[in-house]
This record gives C-alpha cells, sequence and structure tokens, in this order.
C-alpha cells in the first residue's frame, strides 16, 4: 500500500507544480489552488495502489472548480485524456495525455513513459 503523502509529493514533482489538463503553474495556497486527483475513484480502487503516483494526476482547482471540477463534471471526456478511469482499468498502463499533446504513462516511483506526441486542443 503506499501513503497518501508520499505518492502526492511524487506526483507534484513528476508534473513539474503544474496541471497536467491546461499546463497553469500552481502551488498550494495560491490561485486557482492545486488538487492532487486520483485517476481512479478511491472508492473503486484497488486498496492496494489507492493512493499510488501512477493513480495520481496534479490538477488546478478543487473537487469542484478548475480542471479538477472539469474533470468531475466530464468522466467521459476525462477518461479520453486518461484523467479519469473506469473500473477495471489499471492507472499504471493506462496514459495521460497532456496539456502539451505529450502522452505519457506514470510509474510507482514517480517518473512517467513517454510514448507520443498529439496535438490537439484539450479544452
Amino acid at each position: 500500500m503506499f501513503d497518501l503523502h508520499e505518492s502526492r509529493l511524487l506526483a507534484i514533482g513528476r508534473d513539474g507544480h503544474r496541471c497536467v489538463r491546461c499546463g497553469v503553474y500552481v502551488r498550494a495556497g495560491q490561485w486557482p489552488g492545486l488538487s492532487v486527483h486520483h485517476r481512479m475513484n478511491r472508492l473503486r480502487a484497488d486498496p492496494e495502489w489507492r493512493h499510488s503516483p501512477a493513480n495520481l494526476v496534479l490538477l488546478c482547482g478543487s473537487g469542484s472548480t478548475g480542471c479538477h471540477g472539469w474533470v468531475h463534471k466530464h468522466p467521459d471526456r476525462a477518461h479520453e485524456l486518461g484523467l479519469y478511469l473506469y473500473a477495471g482499468e489499471s492507472p499504471q498502463s493506462t496514459p495521460v495525455l497532456d496539456w502539451r499533446g505529450d502522452r505519457w504513462t506514470p510509474d510507482d516511483q514517480g517518473d512517467r513513459t513517454y510514448e507520443s506526441k498529439e496535438r490537439r486542443t484539450l479544452i
């Protein structure tokens, strides 16, 4: 099992203090704020990897504002970007398409493996 605090720090470092969806530079206590989002909902995720770095991404806003709010309001579109996972999907093998158009898969050590570049509007 993973410690949430340690995994949060790894995810924030991996994502470079930038919202994975829009690219805004975020720091705790500054607008628009940062939140570490569980790609697989905490209630559905396997307890063994619920808080793993692979299951976490940095987003601006909160669960109801900014890009974090957008993910929760648009789960199907967020799923296309790898920001929202359905039951049975693995965060260790499901890639993320970020604001730059980079497609990468996060791992449990706080790193990412790049797959390809896709240039398209993410909003």
